[in-house]
Formats: structure tokens, C-alpha cells, sequence
């Protein structure tokens, strides 16, 4: 018997077992390296090479997103904290609430982040809403 928990008439077990899937897609090589490639060229449109893993399937990205291209700069917390940046674009793999994310962009909004924008490989949260993930400027959806 599976029991499912919801709120607002959503199914979290639904999301849950997608996301796992999107997450086991990215550990092969390939769609790993379309996902990085996707990000670079994300960061490159925006015009904000900074950017800040939500968690370490998004820090996987991140990795090979630099790797592709030295023009993307990984931070954390702590250089956002230095003042070394004031943009940055936080990144996820796969968001089934948001928590990670607004955790993060409050994060950044608190070190002295004056631009701080998100990118979604994949969006299980339900319909978009940008105010789910606290003071956004912008929100990339790659899914």
C-alpha cells in the first residue's frame, strides 16, 4: 500500500518518484554533459557566469558546467559573503518543493547578492510560481 501525502490536492509521492528519475538520468555521462551544456549556455544568455549549487546533484552540473566552460565560476556561500560577487544564479537539479532553492537564494540575498537569479533542470513544485523561491530576478526552466 502506498500512501501518498498532499497538500493543495498534489501528489508528493508522483513528484518524488519523478525527480528520482530525472536524477538517475543525470548520472550517466552524456545527459550529465547536455545538462552542463544547457546551464553554459544559460549563464552565458543571462549574462552571470556565477553560480551556486542548491544540492550536490546541482553541484554535479555546476562541476561539469565549469568544466566546459572556465567562464563559469562555482561559489558558495562564503565568496558570496567576501563580496567577490554580487550576481549569481542558483542552480537545481530537480526541485520537488523549492526549500533547497529558497534556502539558497536567501542565502545569497543575506551574503550581499544584489541579482540573484534560478535555474531549474526540472520543476516538480506544480504550476510556476517564482515567489516560491523568495526575492528572484529571474527564473531559467530548462525542463
Amino acid at each position: 500500500m502506498t500512501i501518498a501525502c498532499s497538500a493543495a490536492g498534489v501528489d508528493f509521492t508522483r513528484r518524488l518518484v519523478a525527480a528520482e528519475q530525472v536524477e538517475r538520468q543525470l548520472n550517466t555521462p552524456g545527459d550529465l554533459r547536455a545538462a552542463a551544456t544547457r546551464l553554459v549556455e544559460a549563464t552565458e544568455r543571462i549574462g552571470c557566469r556565477n553560480v551556486l549549487g542548491a544540492s550536490d546533484r546541482a553541484n554535479l552540473v555546476l562541476a561539469g558546467a565549469a568544466m566546459l566552460d572556465p567562464q563559469v565560476n562555482m561559489v558558495d556561500e562564503k565568496v558570496l559573503r567576501e563580496g567577490a560577487v554580487d550576481k549569481v544564479v542558483v542552480v537545481e537539479a530537480v526541485a520537488v518543493t523549492g526549500m533547497f532553492i529558497r534556502d539558497c537564494v536567501k542565502a545569497a540575498r543575506e551574503a550581499g547578492a544584489i541579482w540573484v537569479a534560478v535555474a531549474l533542470l526540472k520543476d516538480m513544485t506544480g504550476p510556476i510560481d517564482v515567489d516560491r523561491f523568495g526575492q528572484v530576478d529571474d527564473l531559467i526552466l530548462f525542463d
